[in-house]
């Protein structure tokens, strides 16, 4: 039986649906306790981390909400739900990222239309 590669995407078991880890990966994961959402986004190093969560600190002190691609899948159901976005439980985190980085690009589209 072939492996559940969205059950495993969803518990950060594999990089992405189909694409399993690199030793490189694995080791910032187990070894150096990097989460998985930071690793899937190139931080394998501790620096290379701290950078990032400060990074996220910035943003969420200048918008009250964490980055999208870090936030967890509860937290962009919530946010997906805002945007009045149409999905199931079964959407992974990784669709839902998707859906809404498109919505709000679609959201600045329109902006500049009704501006005019």
């Amino acid at each position: 039986m072939p492996p559940n590669w969205s059950a495993l995407y969803e518990r950060g078991r594999c990089k992405f649906i189909g694409v399993p880890w690199n030793d490189e990966e694995l080791n910032a994961i187990y070894a150096l306790k990097i989460p998985y959402e930071y690793v899937r986004l190139g931080h394998l190093t501790v620096v290379s981390y701290q950078e990032a969560l400060n990074a996220t600190d910035e943003v969420v002190k200048a918008t009250g909400k964490r980055p999208i691609d870090v936030m967890k899948k509860a937290d962009l159901q919530a946010e997906a739900r805002e945007l009045g976005l149409n999905f199931t439980d079964e959407a992974t985190r990784l669709d839902l990222i998707q859906l809404i980085k498109q919505a709000l690009i679609a959201k600045q589209e329109q902006a500049p239309a009704l501006e005019s």
